[in-house]
């Protein structure tokens, strides 16, 4: 037997279809989106992905009313339809997507105040004490939230439940996706 964390959202089928349509024919969606800040509100998008953050699927799509990348839940869609005959603009396109098409080697070592480092080294079979993990700089967020990874700078969050911490916080700097990350806080601007 195999058991696995129940999925608490589950995307309607037929929004998602039409996503998934409209990322292979290369379509712009009308979509009215259910935002926590806004409300609904109706949208033009250009979708070109799918995301899967462990919680929610999302649709990576450039948002004409915000005029920038962004990533859509997609159980917050409603109504979406596609918008015939619209030319999607060259920076409206997934090459144009820097976050999305950003590498990042994230570095993982154990939480320093875990006791016995060596069992989280085991765990997560580190070579060297430590765990390299390759990500788009756009879900590097949600891979450090799923893995509860500590991303404080001084590491103060409770290592029974945050086991991993980044190597180098300076790596994660200005990524916009890792906002959401434990522990983690957007400096002030001067």
């Amino acid at each position: 037997p195999c058991e696995l964390p129940v999925r608490l959202n589950r995307p309607s089928l037929e929004e998602l279809a039409v996503v998934t349509r409209a990322i292979h024919q290369k379509q712009v969606l009308r979509v009215k989106y259910h935002s926590l800040k806004r409300g609904a509100a109706d949208r033009e998008v250009v979708p070109h992905a799918l995301v899967d953050s462990g919680l929610r699927w999302h649709m990576r799509a450039f948002d004409r009313k915000t005029q920038e990348f962004r990533d859509m839940v997609i159980s917050r869609i409603e109504a979406a339809v596609p918008v015939p005959d619209t030319e999607i603009l060259p920076h409206e396109m997934a090459c144009a997507d820097e976050e999305w098409n950003r590498q990042l080697e994230l570095v993982l070592v154990a939480h320093p105040g875990v006791n016995r480092p060596e069992i989280v080294q085991r765990d997560f079979g580190m070579q060297r004490g430590e765990l390299h993990v390759a990500v788009r700089a756009a879900i590097a967020g949600y891979v450090l939230q799923q893995w509860n990874v500590d991303c404080s700078t001084n590491r103060r969050l409770d290592p029974t439940i945050h086991r991993l911490c980044v190597k180098d916080l300076e790596l994660v700097r200005g990524v916009k996706s890792v906002v959401i990350a434990p522990g983690y806080q957007v400096e002030a601007k001067a």
